[in-house]
C-alpha cells in the first residue's frame, strides 16, 4: 500500500489511485464520496505560555503572538472568523506570524512562542497528551470538510448510480487516519493507493 501526500489535486484515473481524502466543501458529482469528519477551529497553545500569560477572555489574545496559514483555502475560517465568533472582533490578528503550513504553526505553538489557530484533527494527539491546551471552549465550524473520494467504477465492477462500492466504509471515522475503518469485504484491511491532496 502506497499512501502519497500530494499538494495538487490527483486524477484518479490517470495516476492510478484508488482512494483520495480531499479537503474541500464537496460535493463531488462524478465521483462516490463520503465525508469523513467535519472540522473544527479553535485556539491552541503550550501549557507553559498559558502559565506565563493568562488568557482569561478571547481579546487577551492580543497580549501574545498568532499564528495563521497564509495558504488557507478561499473563504476558508481564519483567526478573524474565530475572534469574531468568539466577541472579540477588536483584536489585531493580522500582524501575527503567519506559516506556509498550520503544521508550522502548531509546532510554534508546542515550542511556546505564540497561539495557533487549528482544526481539532491535526491536534488530537498533542491535546490528549497535554502538550497543547484549549484556552477557551469555542469552536468554529469550517465550511470545509475531509472527504473520502473514488470513482464510481472499479475494477471489480460498476457501481449503481448513488450506490457505494463495496469496499466503502461501513462507519464514519472518528477522524481522518482511521485506516482501520476502511475495510475490504473479506474483513481484512483495504489495500490501496490513497493520495492526501488538497482541493
Amino acid at each position: 500500500m502506497l499512501v502519497a501526500a500530494i499538494d495538487a489535486p490527483v486524477d484518479l484515473v490517470r495516476d492510478r489511485y484508488d482512494v483520495a481524502i480531499r479537503f474541500g466543501q464537496g460535493p463531488y458529482p462524478g465521483f462516490a464520496a463520503k465525508k469523513l469528519i467535519s472540522l473544527f477551529m479553535f485556539p491552541l497553545c503550550s501549557p507553559r505560555l498559558l502559565a506565563q500569560t493568562p488568557l482569561n477572555h478571547p481579546r487577551d489574545l492580543a497580549k501574545v503572538q498568532l499564528f495563521g496559514d497564509v495558504n488557507l483555502a478561499q473563504a476558508e475560517p481564519d483567526w478573524g472568523a474565530w475572534l469574531t465568533l468568539a466577541g472579540a472582533p477588536e483584536v489585531d490578528w493580522r500582524g501575527g506570524q503567519l506559516f506556509s503550513n498550520t503544521y508550522l504553526a502548531i509546532e510554534a505553538a508546542l515550542a511556546g512562542r505564540g497561539v495557533a489557530l487549528a482544526e481539532a484533527a491535526l491536534v488530537q494527539d498533542e491535546l490528549a497528551s497535554g502538550r497543547l491546551v484549549k484556552p477557551f471552549d469555542i469552536e468554529l465550524l469550517s465550511g470545509y470538510s475531509q472527504w473520502i473520494l473514488s470513482l464510481r467504477e472499479r475494477p471489480t465492477g460498476p457501481t449503481s448510480a448513488g450506490s457505494e462500492p463495496g469496499w466503502w466504509p461501513r462507519r464514519t471515522p472518528r477522524a481522518c487516519g482511521a485506516s482501520s475503518d476502511l475495510r475490504s469485504p473479506e474483513g481484512g484491511l483495504l489495500l490501496c493507493r490513497a493520495a492526501f491532496d488538497d482541493l
